[in-house]
């Protein structure tokens, strides 16, 4: 599968990552009240039996855009160089992905004065791909593009202990049914350990003309998900991730469907610069 599309930006941006690092706001990386994952740099990889490994990316330097930013953490607030990227599925012969480029955040609250957080957000442009592996011939590409689509991160602090999570994000207008849902339940037991249990659901409607052909890539995926964190802000974050996914996809490559439904055990790791909440 050729993937080069979103690692060129990606091999860009990794030389801003000691900037990235040094970003220190009122969203900085000591930040230990935020219940929002806010990272400069992430990475995730997983593997399971019949998907494969799925991985993703994070890169962006938050900045505050007002001075009530700057000072306290509400109000407006960007990711200058934000990029991301993540394998949504993948079959035999074809590979969906989807990139984000540039995003606006907005702070409802000062992170750790009350309960609720609540962060809506706008990603400058997206752009989902299909990469088709052509047996008789080199891999060929469909792209759909999307500007200004809109998502938002909540948490829910219900003591000192426990925060209820809910992130959701939309990928395209035009064809809805290409969102992405994650919520779930942080416990933090003792400082710096942070015990998680969460459920993402993607869900992507991919259908492009490729020089004559059709192909499209319709399913949906479910994450149950148990993680154990290691929250350090000055050294970064680790977290080892134990879950069971679902997979279900039909593809059309080449006029030849296919369908796939699978579900197992997965195993999976992350490791990020910033706050890693849940």
């Amino acid at each position: 599968m050729n993937t080069n599309h979103p690692f060129s930006i990606a091999a860009i941006l990794v030389s801003l990552g000691t900037a990235m690092l040094c970003s220190v706001n009122a969203y900085g990386d000591t930040n230990e009240s935020l219940d929002i994952n806010l990272n400069s740099i992430y990475l995730k990889n997983r593997t399971q039996r019949d998907f494969g490994v799925l991985s993703e990316i994070i890169l962006q330097l938050p900045y505050p855009i007002s001075d009530t930013a700057k000072k306290t953490g509400k109000g407006p607030f960007g990711g200058i160089t934000y990029f991301d990227n993540k394998i949504i599925a993948t079959t035999n012969t074809e590979l969906a992905t989807v990139v984000g480029l540039g995003r606006i955040y907005y702070s409802t609250t000062v992170p750790g004065e009350t309960p609720t957080t609540f962060v809506p957000f706008l990603n400058g442009y997206r752009a989902l791909f299909i990469d088709y592996q052509d047996p008789a011939g080199p891999t060929v590409e469909g792209k759909i593009n999307s500007w200004l689509t809109p998502g938002f991160m909540y948490a829910q602090r219900l003591d000192k202990r426990k925060t209820l999570h809910l992130d959701m994000e939309v990928y395209s207008y035009s064809r809805s049914r290409n969102n992405r849902i994650r919520m779930g339940i942080s416990y933090l037991p003792k400082w710096p350990m942070i015990l998680s249990a969460s459920y993402e659901r993607l869900s992507w409607d991919l259908s492009e003309n490729i020089r004559g052909n059709d192909f499209f890539m319709k399913g949906n995926s479910g994450e149950y998900a148990l993680k154990v964190i290691v929250r350090d802000p000055p050294n970064g974050n680790f977290s080892l991730i134990l879950g069971y996914g679902t997979f279900r996809n039909a593809a059309v490559p080449a006029f030849l469907q296919s369908a796939s439904d699978a579900k197992g055990k997965f195993v999976g790791i992350e490791a990020s610069a910033g706050v890693l909440a849940w």
